[in-house]
């Protein structure tokens, strides 16, 4: 027969066994990133504040700046899955991440992050297919959605509260709201590049230069290009380029009209690139 004191003694090992365990799984590091050359693994908590801290910097303007630093923080949520993680370590076969956090932002009415999320490895989806890929993912991984949740809220997302996405509402014409979306991708892919090489060759990525945007600069260089081949009069006398030079300094009218999205159909040959350069660096 068992004493009180032994009865007591296993109820208390018992209790502290358990405490171990619930320690373990809320202490469980997830990875991001296998090893790199330093034998070093990057987290997933690691890896997703740093790309929300690039986003944030990347953001059109500081209204939008929540809204770009969310879509950072849920990129990778997928990653949060067992099966991710087995993957990993080498324990498993590769596996789908990005439709979870696209899943995500969906179900906050933020299709306009969640677009970026799911493609930011492939390229962005038409809206369609992501939405009937997401209803086929859920119905079958349902369970596995709301464990990759739980994990993801429980590291990181109880640490920030959700982006209004009013302004983006707000803008008024369709084709601003498509520029946007695809801004936010582009900077997603960046952001996510740039931490990952953090991670992987941080020599390469400190070697870096970060270059500062000089508009006035820029022209001063492109209008001695342009001066070269004004200046050449086998080239000046062509028709070709008499249409090049006209369309030029048609669009370079329109410079300094309000903000907004602008359109130039032009056939191939006439000078579009140049066109545009010259029209934004205005």
């Amino acid at each position: 027969m068992i004493s009180n004191l032994e009865l007591r003694e296993i109820s208390s090992r018992i209790k502290q066994s358990n405490r171990k365990l619930f320690m373990n799984h809320n202490d469980k590091t997830y990875i991001a990133h296998s090893a790199n050359s330093h034998g070093k693994t990057q987290t997933m908590k690691e890896h997703c504040l740093g790309v929300s801290k690039y986003m944030r910097e990347f953001a059109l303007s500081e209204s939008y700046a929540n809204l770009y630093e969310f879509c950072g923080l849920i990129h990778d949520m997928g990653k949060y899955s067992q099966s991710f993680q087995e993957y990993i370590v080498g324990n498993g076969n590769k596996t789908k991440h990005s439709i979870y956090g696209a899943l995500f932002a969906k179900d906050k009415r933020l299709l306009e992050v969640a677009l970026p999320v799911y493609g930011h490895h492939g390229g962005l989806p038409d809206s369609p297919e992501m939405q009937q890929q997401m209803k086929a993912e859920l119905y079958s991984e349902e369970e596995k959605y709301n464990s990759i949740c739980k994990a993801w809220l429980c590291e990181i997302g109880k640490h920030f509260s959700l982006p209004s996405n009013e302004r983006f509402l707000n803008l008024s014409d369709v084709l601003l709201q498509e520029l946007f979306v695809r801004m936010m991708f582009s900077s997603l892919v960046d952001a996510d590049c740039l931490d990952t090489e953090r991670h992987f060759d941080i020599e390469k990525f400190g070697a870096r230069n970060t270059l500062k945007l000089e508009p006035e600069k820029l022209l001063r260089k492109l209008q001695k290009k342009l001066r070269e081949f004004e200046n050449d009069p086998e080239k000046n006398c062509l028709e070709i380029n008499k249409l090049r030079n006209s369309v030029r300094s048609f669009a370079e009218t329109k410079a300094n009209m309000p903000q907004g999205c602008f359109s130039l159909t032009l056939p191939t040959g006439l000078g579009k690139t140049i066109c545009s350069i010259n029209w934004a660096l205005h």
